[in-house]
């Protein structure tokens, strides 16, 4: 019994001596595997750093997604839209023209930009016809823009009146102010260098192209300049010295220029009509060639020819009309003189046609009070009506080498006798009709 409750207490004992171990294991356990608050605590630290960094991304949310709302919108070229009563068309990635008007405007003012779609383009033209008989406008404000002006684009403009803020034009396009009979001036054209074709062609008010240096002008287009009468110039030899091009008619029917025309030696030719029905006084031909159909037609203001020998031909009706009188020397240089060069011009006395002379056209000499005619043999027709009405003409002398003489080419004329060449093989009808004075041929 004794050894039973012996053997009980060293049971008891040894079971007590492993209780620290266990403990000790218990408290190591933690370092092992998490507890689960601890799991939780971590957990949440996750959470809480997962939720800040949302909260961060979503606080920068709009302003990564306002760039796409305020970014431009992609506009194809060619597009159309209107802003602020004025039509465009879309011709790049930042510029436009001009195309239009919405509705009536009076006074445009161009601007220098517009904006489209978030776009910013810059206005660098207005289209052709852009405001083509516009009714209503009266005034245009180019507003110091840079910018160019289409074909016809302010054509037939019948109110517009005046043309303002041109400071950064350097050409005026084609037809641009035709037929705006109002138009009284237009300003300031300091840059303009190019004037095109009918640019201001039947403007019967235009007085004033305020600030336009002519001698900085380069080209200037056919009938750029017609019959605007009202136009006041002044030319002299520096009018033209920058100029490479003059069109035909381009001042033609200005009768209020006047002075001396002087074209730089770029220009051989004097274009058809260029200064025909002007005031103009004199000519300068010093190097000129050809003088064009109709150039000083009712020129009255020039009374006084003189031309070098670099003309080689007279265009029809190119000094018909005018005030020129007295004699009339041609240089030999001359091989074409046109039908009604001189139609109803007072020259007189002692005519020698040129040495070289192997065009004469009809009616070439009518009605001029020459009084004696020297025909060179290189002359071998003579054109039709060529003397007709000539009442001083009392002599002809012709040249061997002259075959034939037009139909009424001496008709009404003061001859008394005429010594006809050799080699002359036909008489036109009437060649010599209707000369009362003339016994013997």
């Amino acid at each position: 019994m004794k050894k039973k409750f012996l053997a009980l207490v060293l049971t008891l004992a040894m079971v007590l001596s492993l209780v620290p171990m266990t403990a000790l294991a218990a408290e190591e356990q933690p370092t092992a595997e998490p507890t689960q608050e601890a799991t939780s605590s971590v957990n949440t630290k996750v959470e809480d750093t997962e939720k800040a960094e949302e909260e961060q991304g979503e606080a920068e949310t709009p302003s990564v997604q306002a760039t796409p709302q305020q970014s431009p919108t992609k506009v194809a070229v060619g597009t159309t839209f209107s802003s602020d009563g004025l039509n465009y068309n879309v011709l790049s990635n930042d510029t436009v023209q001009i195309t239009g008007c919405v509705g009536e405007i009076t006074k445009l003012v161009i601007p220098e930009k517009v904006t489209y779609g978030g776009n910013e383009y810059t206005i660098v033209s207005i289209a052709d016809e852009a405001f083509y008989i516009n009714k209503n406008l009266t005034r245009v404000n180019f507003n110091n823009v840079s910018i160019d002006i289409g074909d016809r684009a302010f054509c037939g403009c019948s109110e517009l009146q005046e043309v303002v803020g041109a400071d950064a034009l350097t050409e005026i396009g084609n037809a641009a102010f035709l037929s705006c009979k109002k138009l009284e001036t237009v300003s300031n054209l300091s840059k303009v260098t190019s004037i095109g074709y009918q640019s201001f062609m039947n403007c019967d008010k235009l007085t004033r192209l305020e600030g336009l240096k002519w001698s900085e002008l380069t080209h200037i287009g056919n009938n750029a300049f017609f019959s605007c009468e009202l136009l006041s110039l002044i030319l002299d030899g520096d009018t033209f010295k920058s100029l490479s091009s003059l069109g035909e008619c381009a001042f033609s029917n200005d009768t209020a220029i006047t002075g001396t025309v002087v074209l730089p030696e770029s220009i051989t030719e004097v274009p058809q009509s260029a200064f025909s029905n002007t005031g103009i006084t004199d000519v300068d031909f010093s190097h000129v060639t050809s003088i064009g159909n109709s150039a000083f037609k009712k020129c009255a203001g020039l009374t006084e020819l003189k031309l070098s020998d670099s003309v080689t031909a007279i265009g029809d009706s190119a000094f018909s009309g005018t005030g020129i009188s007295g004699e009339l020397v041609l240089p030999d240089s001359i091989t074409k003189i046109g039908s009604s060069a001189f139609y109803d011009v007072k020259i007189t006395g002692s005519l020698v046609l040129p040495k070289s002379l192997t065009t004469l056209g009809t009616r070439a000499f009518y009605k001029t009070e020459v009084s004696e005619v020297m025909i060179p043999g290189s002359l071998k027709i003579i054109g039709a009506y060529s003397f007709y009405q000539c009442p001083h003409l009392s002599n002809v002398v012709f040249a061997e080498g002259v075959e034939t003489i037009g139909t009424a080419a001496f008709t009404k004329t003061g001859l008394i006798s005429v010594n006809l060449p050799d080699s002359l093989e036909e008489i036109g009808e009437g060649a010599f009709s209707t000369c009362q004075k003339l016994t013997s041929v």
